[in-house]
């Protein structure tokens, strides 16, 4: 037996075992925690993209700020320069389903308020935590599967209060005396389309529209859905706003108004790109 024919291909089997190690040590622990980082880095850019849907949807409703404002929100993350392969989500809008707040007198049209229940990233095939996020009624959540938990609250009960503190109300009023009562009703709702999947930037376009004044002889009917939500606070800040400027009412969230009412509505309307 030629001991120099043999030589070289112990050589290149060794070399063989040694890659075949060193890959081995590769997936089994550098490659799970490259993509873990990486899934992470990811989930912290969705997280600041509800914060600045949050403060977006928040200076628009302040301001009644009209135009178009775009926030955008990457689907997939995870992918690495030697292992490219990215896990994907979905965005979606849903409102809910029936009016916050009415308004109408006799002779009017009816005007209403709606508002957005949620705005959600679910994951799909995440390398490291199903884990996604929620706008809902205000306060920014964390989700795995069915359950949610408030992402800068202690617990719920506080998202709760607190978060209703920081809420706009859905109707703003301002008393001015005999010349009547001054509203800006706030409607926020959805156009198609409400959904996107993928692993690419999808964004949450809001357009904002201001009417002008639409002046409503009295008696004014206005009607608060106290049953969902935060909006039994916003029936709280009307009863307060509303004391001393002639009204009446049946029971708490139906109002009859005995004054003129100079009504400006605000749309925004959110979608999905």
């Amino acid at each position: 037996m030629n001991d120099d024919a043999i030589a070289p291909v112990v050589a290149v089997m060794m070399i063989l075992v040694v890659a075949v190690t060193l890959l081995s040590i590769w997936n089994a622990i550098y490659l799970p925690d490259l993509k873990q980082q990486a899934e992470m880095e990811h989930l912290e850019e969705v997280e600041n993209s509800f914060v600045n849907i949050d403060e977006s949807i928040r200076k628009m409703v302040l301001f009644q700020s009209e135009g178009e404002l775009t926030e955008s929100v990457t689907l997939g993350g995870g992918d690495i320069m030697l292992h490219q392969a990215k896990s994907g989500g979905v965005l979606s809008i849903h409102k809910y389903p029936s009016a916050i707040v009415t308004v109408k007198n006799a002779t009017s049209p009816l005007y209403e308020a709606f508002m957005i229940e949620n705005i959600s990233y679910t994951p799909s095939s995440n390398f490291w935590l199903n884990q996604g996020y929620e706008w809902r009624d205000g306060i920014i959540n964390v989700t795995k599967g069915t359950n949610s938990v408030p992402r800068f609250y202690v617990d719920v009960s506080e998202a709760k209060n607190k978060g209703e503190d920081r809420w706009f109300n859905t109707v703003r009023i301002q008393d001015n005396g005999e010349t009547g009562i001054g509203f800006i009703l706030i409607n926020i709702t959805v156009a198609d389309p409400l959904s996107i999947s993928g692993n690419g930037i999808a964004h949450i376009e809001m357009d904002g529209e201001l009417s002008e004044k639409i002046e409503l002889t009295n008696p004014v009917d206005l009607t608060i859905d106290t049953s969902t939500g935060l909006w039994g606070k916003t029936n709280e800040t009307v009863s307060k706003l509303l004391k001393g400027s002639g009204y009446s009412y049946t029971h708490p969230g139906k109002y009859q108004i005995n004054k003129k009412v100079n009504l400006t509505l605000y749309n925004l309307t959110l979608s999905v790109r």
